[in-house]
Parts: C-alpha cells; structure tokens; sequence
C-alpha cells in the first residue's frame, strides 16, 4: 500500500538526521531549498508507490480470473457469452491452441450485464445473472443456451464434469417497506416523492447479488432533506414469483423481527408493484 507524502518525507528527515553531512540543511523555513527539494522527491515516490498498487490489483484481478475453474474465471467466461436469435452461436474446439471459444467474437451478442457466481458445495455452482439495463430476466431460450454453454455434457461446453451449473435470472425481487416518516413541514409538497426517489436510487444502486440491509433503508429515508426521524414497522421481501403477503420478512416492529441484512434470490430489487402496497401506500409522512 502507498505511503502519504507525509510519511515519505519523514522517513527521508530521519535519515537526513542520520547524516552528519547534511546537518548544515537545518532552515525551518517550509520553502527552504532543501526542504523543497524533499518534499518534491517524497511526492514523486508516492506517485510511483500508487501506480504500483493500481498495477498489483490489476495483476491480482487477472490472476483470479485466469484460473480455471475459480467463480471469478466461470464469471469472466459468462460474461462472455453470446446469444442472438437468428445466428446461433456455439463454442468450438481450436485444434492448434486445445482450447475452447467462439469462432468470432462480437460483442453486440454478449447480453449478460449482471453476473455473480458462487460454488456452495456438494459440486454445485450457482450462475446469477440478469440481461440490459436496468437488469431484467433472461429470455427462456437465452437461460436454456447460456445452460447448455456450461454443461459438461454438452460437445466443447465450458463446463467441468461432476460440477452441476445451475442458471438463476429471474425478474427483480420485490420488497414492502412500511412505516411512518417525520417530517418539516414546509417540505409537504416534495417529501412523499422525494423519499419515494431515494429509495428506488437505493435500490437500483445496489450491487448484483449485495444484501439489502435495514440501516441503510432508515439512512436513505434519513438523507432526504427535510425528514426528521423514520420509524419502519414492516419490511418484507419476495421472490418476483412468490405471491403477495408471502416472502421474508427482513423487519417487524410488533415482532421483534431484524436480519439487518438479507440477499435477494433474483440478485436485485425493486420496491413492491402490488396495487396498495407500493412505497407511496405504506410510507405515512407525518408533518412536524
């Protein structure tokens, strides 16, 4: 990791005590010549020490993704997956080089833009991933080519035998989020959609696959200029295929309920779409 100038220059000053030589460069003055001089030396390593850490976690980054097998290679080589309607395409063995990957690369077929992957044991991998942006499912025909991509029993597929690949992309999890916020009250005209907008950022802004956590919703909620305090009562969050009034429930003030964090199945969130049950139905702003 880089030292600060700061730190530079004082390992330089102890030195510079070490040496009898130098003891005529004794000026206090901060653009004394000398004093100029270490400081424009210090600078430059600390330069040179963060362009080293750039390159080592770009090494880092490589490495990981280079070796096969690992979550961040099956990531690396998902992300390269290519998908069109109209032109199959297909992995080929190259006879010369022994490995694997499409004839041509055309990045205009790459249609994942979401992608995490964890090895959770017992030969399984779980491949989450989503398509365009804002993230939405993959397409039936698209998850069954991306399934066949990584399967192992499938001519020149990426996938490794023993190893059972399983493709999530489903539509965004959905999440009811009640309870009452205070506010001043001469923001009444904006709160309700200004409140409303932060939550959507925060949700939108998350990262594939992070955990949605119950601090970071009453922080959102706090953000926004003009509320005083927020009191949730109930969050809850659904599978986009579980019906309403089932899922998890993250938050309960009645229950004594808080997981604080809880990932998602479909690997993002939006707040819940059921008629009455959207964040302008079960937020309660309350003017102070």
């Amino acid at each position: 990791m880089a030292r600060s100038i700061a730190e530079i220059k004082n390992q330089m000053l102890v030195e510079k005590a070490n040496q009898s030589a130098l003891s005529g460069l004794n000026s206090p003055s901060q653009v004394a010549i000398w004093n100029l001089l270490f400081y424009i030396v210090a600078f430059a390593i600390n330069a040179f020490e963060q362009l080293l850490d750039v390159f080592s976690t770009q090494q880092s980054t490589m490495a990981l993704a280079a070796v096969i097998g690992t979550d961040n290679w099956v990531q690396k080589r998902t992300f390269e997956f290519q998908y069109d309607a109209t032109n199959v395409q297909y992995l080929q063995l190259n006879t010369t080089t022994l490995s694997v990957g499409y004839p041509q690369i055309n990045t205009a077929y790459q249609i994942i833009t979401r992608c995490s992957v964890k090895s959770i044991g017992q030969g399984i991998c779980n491949i989450k991933v989503a398509k365009n942006s804002p993230p939405e499912a993959l397409a039936v025909l698209e998850v069954s080519a991306l399934q066949n991509y990584w399967n192992p029993n499938v001519s020149n597929s990426y996938g490794f035998a023993g190893i059972n690949y399983v493709i999530i992309s489903e539509e965004a999890d959905e999440i009811e989020i009640v309870g009452d916020v205070y506010y001043a009250g001469q923001y009444a005209s904006v709160i309700q959609a200004s409140v409303v907008n932060e939550l959507n950022n925060y949700l939108s802004n998350l990262p594939f696959d992070g955990n949605i956590s119950i601090n970071a919703i009453e922080d959102s909620i706090q953000s926004v200029l003009g509320v005083n305090q927020v009191k949730l009562t109930k969050v809850t969050l659904r599978r986009n295929t579980q019906a309403f009034g089932t899922g998890t429930i993250m938050f309960s003030l009645v229950d004594g309920i808080n997981l604080v964090e809880l990932g998602s199945f479909a690997g993002y969130v939006i707040s819940e779409t059921t008629s009455g049950h959207t964040l302008n139905d079960t937020l309660t702003f309350v003017a102070q």
